[in-house]
């Protein structure tokens, strides 16, 4: 008998407040339980079960809960740069995203059953059997498998599906994304979770791709062997700018097929994984604030690149694959093949002016003027501030603006300050490209606050 998982007595109401709410009154119905005194995270937590539980995770990456769940991490981090009074927005834009997918017929509703943890031998041979389904695309079995990994070897489970998700890059960024992302998450909310929300992680990891055909990933096994990458890398390290620079430039200027091989050399040259991560976090930045485009979605190269630095972090060995595989990624080979031209030369400008450059949806200026304001001395808090607004107001990208937006704080942040501006300028450009295309939720969050 198939039964419905059950989730903890404590977080079951407010999951069922966000799966049963109509998606007319959720908004206003947040607010008031969250003035009522529901806990932020609590509401967090609720969101992102209830939209594992109750939605289908559709192979092409939009619609069910990949989105409203890879987000919370920045969602948390937005909130405390956001003004009096909005506080809650990036929140409420996540709940309501989830309960909009709950109820969309493309993904939902769709009950997550009780499985059982199932064994294929010890760890190893556990390990194993999970990692053979994904050249079966065999979903169920990865789920089977991975929970069984989940109770009795926490560590060897989670390094197993990061793995995945790092060979699954060359096929889509949102891959490896969904699941840093989702490790991010149970980090803040507590990994008793991770038994009902990594399920969905899993599952979208063992689907087919939307992007069926990838570079293969012998060259860069082969490259890894060849360089001697395998031992002695390390994340720290002290990295001459202008050895970041070099790097930087020639990941942006040289073709493609070179990318991987340049990465490489730089790591066995002496290159800590930290200076060749945060070159290839620039170069994507560059080439964004170049590139020719209109969407504000396609930004999994720089969102992808943020994700490898935290691989990289995390476990310095599988960084070095990740690094070599951003260049394969669909979305970095995307805009290596588009056109690219110089920035716009900045020039001084107030933080008012990049403003109006993103309300008025031009890209090219914003990052201009967003550059223009840094370099001339404005402070860079307030410009954060100021794109992390425009950020929590979007409710047309499921929640890109706002990955984008907490990727390119942290890019910032990690950057030597004289190349850091860079990821504001290109988190600028994005801002333009979505602004005022899609406030219905903030104009909700407005009147509920009055």
């Amino acid at each position: 008998m198939v039964r419905p998982v059950k989730l903890p007595d404590e977080v079951e109401p407010l999951a069922r407040f966000v799966e049963e709410t109509p998606p007319g009154t959720i908004v206003g119905e947040t607010v008031k339980r969250l003035r009522e005194g529901v806990p932020e995270r609590e509401m967090m937590v609720a969101a992102a079960l209830a939209v594992v539980r109750s939605t289908e995770m559709p192979f092409v990456h939009h619609g069910g809960p990949l989105h409203p769940v890879a987000a919370l991490p920045a969602v948390e981090a937005t909130m405390g740069r956001m003004p009096e009074g909005l506080r809650w927005l990036p929140l409420l834009q996540d709940v309501a995203l989830a309960n909009r997918h709950i109820h969309d017929p493309g993904s939902g509703p769709s009950i997550m059953p009780e499985i059982a943890p199932l064994r294929a031998g010890g760890v190893d041979a556990t390990v194993e059997a999970f990692r053979r389904c994904l050249g079966r695309n065999t979903t169920s079995a990865a789920e089977h498998h991975f929970l069984w990994l989940l109770q009795n070897a926490q560590g060897r489970a989670t390094e197993a599906l990061l793995r995945v998700a790092v060979e699954n890059y060359r096929y889509d960024e949102h891959k490896l994304i969904a699941v840093v992302n989702a490790f991010r998450l149970l980090d803040q909310i507590g990994w008793q979770f991770a038994p009902i929300l990594l399920r969905g992680v899993v599952r979208y990891n063992f689907m087919p791709s939307v992007w069926a055909k990838a570079p293969p990933a012998e060259g860069i096994e082969a490259l890894v062997e060849r360089h001697r990458l395998k031992e002695g890398i390390r994340y720290e390290g002290e990295d001459a700018d202008d050895r970041v620079a070099e790097l930087r430039r020639s990941l942006v200027e040289d073709a493609l097929e070179e990318a991987p091989e340049r990465i490489a050399a730089a790591l066995r040259d002496g290159m800590s994984l930290r200076g060749a991560a945060e070159a290839v976090s620039l170069a994507a930045s560059d080439l964004f604030v170049g590139m020719e485009t209109a969407t504000p979605m396609g930004i999994h190269f720089m969102t992808g690149a943020n994700a490898i630095r935290w691989v990289c972090r995390a476990d310095p060995p599988l960084g070095v694959k990740a690094l070599l595989m951003w260049a394969l990624g669909p979305e970095t080979r995307g805009v290596k093949g588009s056109k690219i031209h110089p920035a716009e030369a900045p020039a001084p400008a107030t933080l008012d002016a990049v403003a109006e450059a993103i309300r008025a949806n031009d890209g090219a200026h914003a990052s201009a003027r967003a550059t223009g304001y840094l370099s001339s001395g404005g402070d860079p808090r307030a410009l954060l501030r100021a794109l992390g607004e425009f950020a929590a107001q979007d409710d047309s990208t499921e929640m890109h603006a706002l990955k984008h937006h907490q990727a390119m704080v942290e890019e910032f942040e990690g950057a030597r300050p004289a190349y850091a501006a860079t990821h504001l300028a290109a988190q600028a450009k994005e801002a333009a490209l979505h602004a005022g295309k899609g406030t219905g939720v903030y104009e909700q969050v407005r009147e509920a606050l009055k």
